[in-house]
């Protein structure tokens, strides 16, 4: 009997998911390899269409969409070709959006560890010095004011995340995740800067990306080079 509900137990237990086990079959309901004709025609039914031509180098071909990403406002969505066959589609989260971009990122990553499981590969967020943590080193800090010091990391939680915004900006730290699949898709989100604008300030953005990362390698490896 004991047996029995032992191993009745481990059969109902959730099973952790591994990327590495997982065939991925591409976002957005696309097929890797399709061409471009049918990736504008399927997802030309669920967006706008933008435009769509060679990369600056020529080693590719793009196609770009207008509209929502797994529930996120975008500042577009672009489909990456190789020889006329998918090998990659990235999704660039709006800019203006209010929430932080680094909120946003570590949002991708949960929803993403939820269907897949933990990052092949990731940058842990940073953590910021807390009152909590300067009560913790005293012996003698009495219970009233680790309570207070509690309260005042709460009241403080913005300052906590622009903080983290700033380790972005200063290089200081770059959130970065990583799912490899057992297909080769490599599924990524991270946070990048844009170049100076005119007062020098730098506007973080978040990209979401799915890609064949052999094909992509291999396809700008084979670009013509003129040096």
């Amino acid at each position: 009997m004991l047996w029995t509900v032992l191993l009745c137990a481990l059969a109902g237990a959730p099973q952790k998911k591994d990327p590495s086990k997982i065939e991925y079959p591409g976002p957005l309901g696309l097929k890797w390899g399709q061409s471009p004709a049918e990736v504008k025609d399927a997802l030309s039914k669920r967006f706008e269409f933008s435009r769509e031509g060679p990369t600056d180098n020529g080693a590719a071909f793009t196609m770009n969409f207008d509209g929502q990403f797994a529930g996120f406002e975008t500042d577009g969505i672009e489909a990456l070709f190789m020889n006329d066959r998918l090998v990659g589609l990235s999704v660039i989260l709006a800019r203006g959006d209010t929430v932080l971009p680094s909120v946003r990122w570590q949002k991708i990553v949960n929803q993403m560890t939820e269907a897949y499981g933990p990052p092949t590969k990731t940058n842990p967020t940073p953590r910021m010095p807390s009152f909590s943590d300067v009560v913790a080193k005293s012996k003698t800090a009495k219970k009233d004011l680790k309570d207070s010091a509690a309260s005042l990391d709460g009241v403080f939680g913005l300052v906590k995340q622009e903080w983290i915004e700033d380790q972005i900006r200063t290089g200081a730290w770059e959130p970065l995740a990583r799912w490899r699949f057992k297909n080769g898709i490599v599924g990524m989100t991270a946070v990048r800067l844009d170049p100076p604008d005119e007062e020098g300030k730098r506007t973080l953005f978040v990209i979401w990306t799915f890609f064949d990362e052999q094909k992509v390698k291999t396809g700008f490896a084979s670009t013509p080079r003129d040096f």
